[in-house]
C-alpha cells in the first residue's frame, strides 16, 4: 500500500498511539512532543510495518529538494529524535531497526483502528479486481476494447462503492459499539465460608482456587475444585505465613512465599495436588510473575546485597540463572507487586515512595529503561495483573482506608472501578482467559473500648460502641473523641452526642490544643497535612510539597510533625512558615533504614520516637529517640518483643513506650521502660486486632479501637455479552 492509505486514521503500537490527522504522538494517553520531520518519518514507517523503507524513499517523500549531504544529515537527526521520543535505541531496537546503507524498518506489531483497516480492504479490492488495459491492433478493436474496459472499471468502482458503504456502516456500528472493557457485568460467587482466608489464587484454566487459611495463628493451604466443590488440604497447618500464591502457567505447580523469620520470606513450590515443598529462591520481597513463554519468573528483592537498594530480578522456574534487570535506590522506587506483560518485553510494578499517591512503572527488558504508566493522587496500588491481550491492567488499590479492585484499560490506560462496596478486596488473581478473578473479600467491623489508663486484664471487656464512623480516632483536648470515616466526627467517650465536623474524608485527626485539629487530606489533587479549627471551620493546607502523615503536634502547639517518604518534617501550626526536615540520611544508623510510622512525642516535648529497622535483623525492630532540641543522631532503643511497626505511644508520664504485639493472630498492648527493663502486657485480649490506641489528655483513660474481620475467597466471573 502506498501513499496515505494508513495515514488517515489512528495507529497504535504498544503503549503508543499516533494520530496522523492531528500530528500527535501519545504514550499511555500523555502527549509526547515530536517535531514535524521526525513525525513524517514515523508515519512513513508505520504505513509499511515490517517492510524496509529506503533512505531514497524518505528523501523523495520528506526532503525532495535537499542535496544528498543535507538529506543524509537530516534523516539521521530525524531518526535520532524519533528514537528519543520512543525511548528506543539503535543497538537494541524495539521499534525502529536500521539496515545499514539501505534504510529503516518498523519492527513492533502495529494495530489499526477500524477505519484504517476498512480503507486498506477497499484499496486491496480495487487493486486486485481492476483489469489490465486492453492492447488492440486496430481502431475498431480498440474502440470496443476501451468501451468494454470502461464497463469493467465502472463495475469495479460500483463494487468498491458498495463495499465502502458497508464499511462505513460497519465503522458506524463499531464507533457506536466500541469494544467493551472487561468486567462491566459480572457475577460474584463465594468460594469459602470459614471467614479465615488470607490469600487466594485461581488456576489458569479457572477450575481450581488455592487459598491460605489462618486458624488461630496456624496457616494451611487448601485447594478447591470449582466444578465439584470438593476441598483438599495440600499443606498442613503450621506457625508461619503464606503469601503471593500462584499457579504455574501449565497449572501443574503451585508457588508461594513462606515466612522463615519475622518479615523475611522465601519462595517455594509444590505439585498442584501436594507434596514436599521445594525452596526456589531465598529472600524475596514481592510476588512472582511468569514470563509469557512460562520459562522464567521475575520478582524484587530489597536491601540485599546492598543496603538501601532494591533489585528487579529474573530466574528460571527452579530458581537458577538469576539475572539482575534493575537496581534502584529504595528512596526512588520500592515495588511490592510485579506483573510481566503478555507481549514479553515489559514488567510493570507498583511504586509509592513519594508520599503523594500511587504509581505504576513499566520496565522495558529490551532497553532497560523505566517509564511511568499511571500516576494516582488518591489511590495506592497494591497488586497488578495484565489482561491476556495486554490492553489493560487489573489493579488492587487502596482508597480511603478500603481495598478495592479496578481496571486500567485502553491506549490511555483510563481507570474504571470494578468493585465499589463497603467490603475490602485483596489478593488479586486472574485466569488465563481473563474472565475469572479470584480475590479475598474482607468484611470488617470495628468497636471502641475505653479502658483504665493502666490497662485491663479482662479478656473481653464490654465495647463502648460500634465504630460506625471510624477508620482512625484520637482524643480532643476537651476529653471527647475525634473519629474519621465518611467525614470527621466528634462524640463523647460513651458514644453519645455524635456530631459531624467535616464532610470531606480526612485521615488521622489529631487535636492541637483547644483551638485546632490537624489531619492528612487531599488538597488540589495531592496528599497534604491540613488544619481546621476545633469546630471544623477554616480548613486549610499547611504543607504544599506533600505529606502522608499521620501528623502529631508538639505539646506547646507550635509545631506539627509528619513524614513524607522516608524523612520526617515539621511545619508551624499557625501556617506562617515553611516545612523543615528534622531527620537526615546521616541520622540513619549504618545497615538500617527509617520505617516511619505514626510518630509520637514525649509529654515534655523533648523527644520524638519512630521505628528504625535493621535490615540484618528484621525480627528486632529498634526505636529511634530523637532529641528535638539538638536534632542530633537519635538514641537507639531495642524493644524485646516484635512490635507491629505502625503504632507506638509514649505513656502519659513519658517514662515508657507502648506498642502493639501480635501473637497467634491476636493483638495486645505492651509497655517497655526506656531504661531497658523487660516489657509487660497491659491488655489481655484473646481475639481480634488493635487498629489504634491513645491515652486521654489526663492519662486516666485508654481508648482502643479493635477490629474483627471475616475473610473469604470469592470469584468474579465476567458475564457473557
Amino acid at each position: 500500500m502506498q501513499g496515505n492509505g494508513r495515514a488517515s486514521e489512528t495507529i497504535r503500537f504498544g503503549v503508543f498511539e499516533v494520530d496522523p490527522r492531528t500530528g500527535e504522538l501519545r504514550k499511555a494517553g500523555s502527549r509526547i512532543r515530536v517535531q514535524d520531520q521526525p513525525f513524517k518519518v514515523l508515519i512513513a514507517l508505520l504505513e509499511r510495518p515490517g517492510e524496509v523503507v529506503t533512505r531514497e524513499e524518505l528523501q523523495q517523500r520528506i526532503w525532495p529538494t535537499e542535496s544528498f549531504g543535507d538529506f543524509d544529515h537530516a534523516v539521521n537527526v530525524a531518526i535520532a529524535k524519533l528514537r528519543t521520543a520512543l525511548a528506543d535505541s539503535a543497538e537494541n531496537p524495539r521499534y525502529i531497526e536500521t539496515l545499514p546503507r539501505r534504510g529503516y524498518r518498523f519492527v513492533f506489531p502495529v494495530t489499526l483502528t477500524a477505519q484504517a483497516e476498512a480503507a486498506r480492504a477497499v484499496a486491496a479490492t480495487i487493486e486486485t479486481t481492476a483489469p489490465e488495459p486492453a492492447h488492440a491492433t486496430s481502431s475498431h478493436t480498440s474502440f470496443f476494447a476501451v468501451k468494454a474496459h470502461r464497463w469493467q472499471v465502472g463495475a469495479v468502482v460500483i463494487s468498491a462503492l458498495i463495499i465502502l458503504g458497508a464499511v462505513v456502516l460497519g465503522i458506524h456500528s463499531i464507533l457506536h459499539h466500541p469494544t467493551a472493557r472487561p468486567f462491566q457485568n459480572f457475577t460474584i460467587t463465594q468460594i469459602t465460608d470459614s471467614g479465615k482466608a488470607e490469600e487466594a489464587a485461581i488456576s489458569p484454566d479457572g477450575r481450581f482456587v488455592l487459598s491460605a487459611v489462618n486458624d488461630s495463628g496456624l496457616q494451611s493451604l487448601w485447594l478447591r475444585n470449582l466444578p465439584t466443590g470438593s476441598d483438599t488440604q495440600i499443606v498442613p497447618p503450621s506457625a508461619t505465613e503464606y503469601r503471593s500464591l500462584a499457579f504455574s502457567p501449565d497449572g501443574n505447580q503451585i508457588y508461594f512465599r513462606r515466612m522463615l523469620a519475622q518479615g523475611a520470606f522465601s519462595l517455594y513450590r509444590i505439585p498442584v495436588l501436594g507434596g514436599p515443598p521445594q525452596k526456589i529462591v531465598e529472600d524475596i520481597d514481592t510476588n512472582i510473575t511468569f514470563s509469557p513463554d512460562g520459562r522464567q519468573i521475575a520478582y524484587a528483592r530489597g536491601n540485599d546485597p546492598e543496603i538501601g537498594e532494591i533489585q528487579l530480578l529474573t530466574t528460571t522456574l527452579d530458581g537458577s540463572d538469576a539475572k539482575v534487570l534493575q537496581s534502584e535506590s529504595i528512596t526512588k522506587v520500592e515495588p511490592t507487586f510485579v506483573a510481566w506483560a503478555p507481549i514479553g518485553n515489559q514488567i510493570a510494578y507498583n511504586s509509592d515512595v513519594s508520599g503523594t499517591g500511587g504509581r505504576i512503572e513499566v520496565f522495558n527488558l529490551e532497553n532497560s529503561k523505566t517509564d511511568s504508566l499511571a500516576v494516582f493522587d488518591d489511590k495506592f496500588i497494591n497488586s497488578l495483573s495484565w489482561s491476556p491481550d495486554g490492553r489493560g491492567i487489573f489493579v488492587g488499590y487502596s482508597k480511603n482506608g478500603r481495598d478495592q479492585i479496578g481496571l486500567l484499560w485502553g491506549p490511555r490506560m483510563e481507570f474504571q472501578p470494578i468493585t465499589r462496596d463497603t467490603n475490602s478486596y485483596h489478593s488479586l488473581s486472574l485466569s488465563a482467559d481473563g474472565r475469572s478473578l479470584a480475590i479475598v473479600q474482607t468484611k470488617e467491623t470495628k468497636s471502641f473500648y475505653i479502658l483504665p489508663g493502666a490497662g485491663s486484664q479482662s479478656s473481653e471487656p464490654p465495647p463502648l460502641s460500634q465504630a460506625n464512623h471510624c477508620d482512625q480516632f484520637n482524643w480532643a483536648a476537651d476529653g471527647n473523641l475525634l473519629t474519621n470515616g465518611a467525614g470527621l466526627w466528634k462524640m463523647r467517650p460513651d458514644g453519645g452526642n455524635e456530631s459531624q465536623l467535616l464532610a470531606d474524608a480526612f485521615a488521622y485527626p489529631v487535636a492541637c490544643g483547644n483551638d485546632y485539629i490537624v489531619f492528612a487530606g487531599t488538597f488540589q489533587g495531592s496528599t497534604q497535612i491540613g488544619r481546621a479549627r476545633a469546630d471544623g471551620s477554616g480548613v486549610m493546607a499547611l504543607t504544599h510539597g506533600g505529606g502522608t502523615g499521620p501528623p502529631v503536634c508538639s505539646p506547646d502547639h507550635k509545631w506539627v510533625y509528619y513524614d513524607c517518604g522516608d524523612e520526617i518534617y515539621r511545619i508551624p501550626l499557625d501556617g506562617t512558615g515553611e516545612a523543615e526536615a528534622v531527620t537526615t540520611n546521616a541520622m540513619i544508623p549504618s545497615g538500617s533504614f527509617i520505617y516511619v510510622s505514626p510518630l509520637t512525642i514525649s509529654p515534655d516535648g523533648e523527644t520524638l520516637a519512630y521505628w528504625v529497622r535493621d535490615t540484618n535483623n528484621v525480627t528486632a525492630p529498634t526505636l529511634a529517640l530523637l532529641n528535638l532540641r539538638l536534632l542530633a543522631p537519635p538514641r537507639l532503643h531495642r524493644v524485646n518483643r516484635y512490635a507491629l511497626l505502625g503504632q507506638e505511644q509514649f505513656t502519659p508520664d513519658g517514662k515508657d513506650i507502648a506498642y502493639v504485639v501480635r501473637e497467634n493472630a491476636v493483638d495486645n498492648i505492651w509497655i517497655q521502660s526506656l531504661d531497658g527493663p523487660a516489657g509487660h502486657r497491659i491488655t489481655n485480649f484473646r481475639s481480634e486486632r488493635i487498629e489504634e490506641f491513645h491515652w486521654s489528655p489526663d492519662g486516666k483513660k485508654l481508648g482502643v479501637l479493635r477490629s474483627k474481620s471475616e475473610s473469604d475467597v470469592v470469584v468474579l466471573q465476567e458475564a457473557k455479552p
